[in-house]
């Protein structure tokens, strides 16, 4: 139960983080710590960055959420309150991408959610990418992002 637990809230950069590569190519622009300014994060939605995010989801998300993301990962029968099944579009589609954001990188006890850990060690692209795979998850409604006129 513990070795879940943990994995929750930890892993290597390099294991989690897409935008990492064997030649570090990416020097002239280092990850910043907050999401881009403005009204939503802007979440591409492409199959290549829903898969990119599933990969990370599928290492430091399913263990307390689940692989499909139901909220029934082996961790999660500890855990009280529940975790959040991603697939409930109706509760997941109010949120903004902004609001997951920052779920994601600075946990849930800032909003209510004491058992989410933060996951400060992951990118931001790495974490626009598992909002866009959980944005693929939701269900009954599908999610449809909003229309933006930047990005």
């Amino acid at each position: 139960m513990l070795l879940a637990l943990s994995s929750c809230g930890g892993g290597s950069n390099n294991q989690l983080n897409q935008n990492n590569a064997t030649s570090d190519t990416s020097a002239a622009a280092p990850a910043t710590s907050t999401a881009p300014a403005g009204p939503d994060l802007v979440i591409d939605m492409s199959p290549a960055n829903i898969a990119a995010g599933k990969g990370t989801y599928e290492v430091t998300c399913a263990p307390c959420h689940g692989a499909n993301g139901k909220g029934d990962g082996p961790a999660a029968a500890a855990l009280n309150p529940k975790p959040r099944d991603h697939t409930n579009g109706a509760y997941m589609n109010k949120l903004t991408n902004q609001h997951i954001f920052d779920v994601i990188k600075g946990g849930g006890a800032q909003f209510g959610y004491p058992g989410m850990p933060a996951q400060p060690q992951l990118a931001d692209d790495t974490v626009k990418n598992v909002i866009a795979f959980v944005r693929s998850l939701a269900q009954n409604p599908p999610y449809t992002p909003p229309a933006t006129a930047s990005k």
